[in-house]
């Protein structure tokens, strides 16, 4: 079971549940689609950290090759920019109304939460299908994905990097101000 599917457990509970009535046992299959051979799966997570681990290493021998240098450190700055652009962009990807359609071949649409135009989606059918629908719909694991991109954003193209990530961040900060303002004006009434 992932962090996700407990995140998706607890948001469908009730207020007022007893937190030891949350179960973090898989829940079982609602349908033949749901039902998938544990080994299966994890082959196909196996594959997809084959991906994620062989770009890196490519990433730093193309950067040894081509005889740029990779940075020594991230500066703080950079650090704290990147990791709220990197928030934005894992929930834009992973929840977000307007881009359902990128996940759509991958996950079943389950309904409306977590936040303010996000939805709940599930991962859908069998093997790498599978594997991918719970890498799309999981902030934490589309996360680790997008921070990598960005660091290697700064790597070759800083400034532009840096203009992206801009762009989400102040998204993000406005995101956090909206929900703000919604908690505050509904104290006032």
């Amino acid at each position: 079971m992932t962090l996700h599917d407990v995140e998706l457990q607890s948001q469908r509970q009730p207020d007022g549940e007893d937190p030891e009535e949350l179960s973090v046992e898989p829940a079982r299959a609602s349908s033949p689609d749901d039902s998938v051979d544990q080994h299966e799966t994890l082959l196909d997570y196996m594959i997809l950290m084959g991906v994620y681990n062989g770009a890196f290493v490519v990433f730093v021998a193309w950067m040894g090759a081509t005889g740029r240098r990779l940075p020594r450190r991230l500066a703080m700055r950079d650090l704290l920019l990147l990791g709220v652009a990197t928030h934005r962009l894992s929930r834009l990807v992973a929840r977000e109304r307007v881009t359902r359609p990128l996940r759509a071949p991958f996950t079943r649409y389950r309904g409306t939460g977590g936040g303010p135009n996000e939805v709940l989606e599930v991962a859908r059918g069998r093997g790498m299908r599978r594997a991918i629908g719970q890498l799309l719909t999981c902030p934490w694991c589309t996360g680790m994905w997008a921070a990598s991109l960005f660091v290697y954003g700064i790597a070759l193209r800083p400034r532009t990097t840096r203009l992206f990530s801009s762009i989400l961040a102040i998204d993000a900060i406005s995101d956090f101000l909206h929900i703000g303002y919604g908690v505050a004006k509904k104290k006032l009434r």
